[in-house]
């Protein structure tokens, strides 16, 4: 096999991963928050982009969650991302390359928590009211609302 052939089927194989990861990785963030979620209430659901991307899971109705219940929503893709850490990395060890580093990735990746999983982890209750009001804050507005002192 060629050098150019070589590069052109790692390149492949490295595209192809980062698109299966990057799917794989908003499914099991996304789903964790429902998973919790869904417990405590039946007026939720996950939004797509493009029909097969999560991006957000929308409650209806954020009062019928309790605080701890939106806590542990917020803070699920963690738990999600260090559990499947740790069991793939007891079944292959630290991964060097291949399928194995993407399947690494995706499980670590899980663990990055967005603005709004953040503002559930640190203050459900405006958590609450802005999912009440459709989120009107911006994504950097949450995260100075998050970060601010509040002693």
């Amino acid at each position: 096999m060629s050098s150019i052939t070589q590069i052109v089927l790692t390149l492949g194989i490295v595209v192809l991963g980062a698109v299966a990861a990057l799917f794989t990785y908003t499914h099991l963030h996304e789903y964790s928050h429902y998973l919790i979620g869904r417990t405590q209430t039946s007026e939720i659901e996950v939004l797509y982009k493009y029909g097969i991307i999560p991006y957000r899971v929308l409650f209806q109705q954020p009062y019928d969650l309790s605080p701890t219940r939106i806590r542990l929503a917020g803070f699920a893709p963690v738990v999600t991302g260090t559990v499947l850490t740790a069991v793939f990395a007891l079944r292959w060890g630290v991964p060097e390359y291949g399928f194995q580093s993407i399947v690494h990735f995706v499980a670590v990746g899980t663990v990055v928590l967005s603005p709004e999983d953040l503002l559930a982890v640190f203050d459900p209750e405006e958590f609450q009211r802005q999912a009440a009001d459709g989120f009107d804050m911006t994504q950097m507005q949450i995260l100075r609302y998050v970060l601010q002192d509040r002693s």
